[in-house]
């Protein structure tokens, strides 16, 4: 397995110590007036996990584990809900994400629907059934 729980907390942890909590910087999918500098760092990232593990990591693989992380709108599929929900934890523990940047999940007939506001208003709110696992997950 390339992303382990550690992994994310090592990466999401060292962007977070570059960069500060995701709900400073101004943009949502990377510090603003920062952009080079921040691909920059993401490409030092890579270099040092392509370094220290067995496993070979591609860019396109570790920005899709930030986005996630740091995704505030997305309708999650089951098969990567789980991937979902470990970055954002990771994201909580490395200091990157705060509890209160979670965005509302809704589980609707096997796909997360996710939303910055309860009940967006873009799905069936008689087939949704509320869930709170991430906020249980950190309880």
């Amino acid at each position: 397995m390339k992303w382990t729980q550690s992994r994310r907390v090592g990466v999401f942890s060292t962007i977070a110590n570059t960069f500060g909590p995701w709900n400073k910087w101004g943009r949502r999918s990377f510090p603003a007036n920062r952009k080079e500098e921040y691909d920059c760092c993401l490409d030092r990232i890579l270099e040092n996990l392509n370094k220290t593990t067995r496993d070979k990591f591609e860019i396109g693989s570790l920005k899709q584990q930030i986005s996630m992380a740091i995704s505030v709108s997305r309708n999650v599929k089951n098969s990567i809900a789980t991937d979902w929900i470990l970055c954002k934890a990771a994201a909580i523990e490395s200091g990157l994400l705060r509890c209160s940047d979670l965005p509302t999940m809704n589980l609707d007939y096997g796909i997360f629907y996710i939303s910055p506001k309860p009940n967006g208003g873009h799905i069936n709110r008689k087939k949704t059934k509320k869930v709170s696992a991430l906020v249980d997950y950190f309880a």
